[in-house]
C-alpha cells in the first residue's frame, strides 16, 4: 500500500525521510511500540498527502545481550560464541516477523517487504567503514573504565538499575488549556479546552505549544 500510494504523489514539493530509532528484536510488542509507530504514521501520511514524496524504511535492532542471554535462557549449555550467534539471531529473525505482523495489521504505512536489519553483513560492512573513519580521525581510543555487574544475572549493569528508587512515586497533574481559536468543525461546542497530562508541571510557563 506504500509503494502504491507513494506513487501516486509527484513530490513535487520535495523528499521527507523519516529516521526511525528501529524496536529492539527481543520480545513481544507493548502500548509503548503502538504510540510510537501511530504518531509517526500520522506524520508520514500527511507529509504523503501533501505532495511530498516521503521514505520510510523499518529497521530492527538485532544485536545486544538481551538477545543472547534470552537466547540462551533456552539453552543454557551453549558455550560457543558462533552458535549463540547463530541462536540470537534465530530468535531475532522470529521476533521480527511477529512485530511484522502486528506493524502490518495496524496499517503502518512503509516498505515491509525491505526493511533494514543491524545483524545484515551490509549493515555491518558500512557500521566497519564508519568506525574505521572515526579511528582515523583520531576519535577511538582504549582506557579502563569500571563496569557494574551482576554475579546473579550475569549481566553488566547500568548506573542507572543502581540508583533506581523502587519506592519512588512520580506525582502528576492534569490541567486544561482554554482553546485560543475553535476549528469551525468545533464551534457547535462552548468552552472547549485541550487536556494535557505531566509529571512535570513546573515546566508549564516555559510551554510554547500543546
Amino acid at each position: 500500500m506504500f509503494c502504491r500510494l507513494r506513487d501516486t504523489q509527484s513530490g513535487h514539493k520535495g523528499g521527507f525521510v523519516l529516521h526511525d530509532g528501529p524496536p529492539y528484536a527481543n520480545g513481544s510488542l507493548h502500548f509503548g511500540h503502538a504510540i510510537n509507530k501511530f504518531l509517526k504514521d500520522i506524520i508520514c501520511r500527511r507529509k504523503l498527502l501533501s505532495g511530498f514524496e516521503v521514505s520510510y524504511l523499518p529497521g530492527w535492532d538485532c544485536h545486544g545481550l538481551p538477545i543472547e542471554l534470552k537466547a540462551l535462557s533456552k539453552d543454557s549449555n551453549i558455550s560457543n560464541p558462533i552458535e549463540i550467534r547463530n541462536k540470537a539471531k534465530q530468535l531475532a529473525l522470529n521476533v521480527i516477523e511477529e512485530h511484522k505482523r502486528w506493524f502490518k495489521n495496524w496499517d503502518i504505512i512503509g516498505d515491509w517487504d525491505n526493511p533494514y536489519l543491524t545483524f545484515n553483513s551490509n549493515y555491518i560492512g558500512n557500521q566497519l567503514k564508519a568506525f574505521e573513519t572515526l579511528l582515523d580521525s583520531g576519535l577511538i581510543y582504549r582506557s579502563h573504565s569500571p563496569v557494574y555487574w551482576s554475579p546473579t544475572g550475569r549481566t553488566a549493569l547500568a548506573e542507572a538499575e543502581l540508583q533506581y528508587n523502587e519506592q519512588h512515586i512520580s506525582k502528576s497533574v492534569y490541567v486544561k488549556f482554554k482553546l485560543s481559536t475553535v476549528p469551525p468543525i468545533l464551534e457547535k461546542y462552548s468552552d472547549i479546552s485541550a487536556l494535557i497530562w505531566t509529571t512535570t508541571p513546573w515546566t508549564l510557563p516555559a510551554n510554547q505549544a500543546i
